[in-house]
């Protein structure tokens, strides 16, 4: 049975700062595709299609800010999954799965 989910990325704004971690993994059923990240009421949501029967695996992440630099390796080791910006401020993000 397939599911389109949900998952809070804990991206927040305090005050004129954006709260955001550059690394974080998340137990995802098996072959979960990740379909986009959308900002709602002050949060990052991150939005998969899964088939929720199936066992999880751990999948892990990288979250990049325009501007941010990014070492040779990291890059070879990402595939990206999608932009997103921050609404009424100069924040972009650009998400990635590490592939290694």
């Amino acid at each position: 049975m397939n599911q389109i989910l949900n998952i809070d990325l804990g991206i927040g704004i305090r005050g004129n700062e954006i709260l955001t971690k550059p690394y974080f993994s998340y137990d995802l059923p098996r072959g979960a595709k990740i379909l986009s990240v959308t900002w709602e009421v002050n949060r990052a949501i991150f939005w998969y299609l899964s088939d929720i029967r199936k066992d999880v695996e751990e999948r892990k992440f990288r979250l990049v800010s325009t501007g941010d630099l990014l070492i040779k390796e990291d890059v070879e080791d990402l595939k990206f999954i999608c932009t997103f910006q921050v609404p009424n401020t100069l924040y972009t993000f650009h998400l990635f799965e590490i592939i290694k």
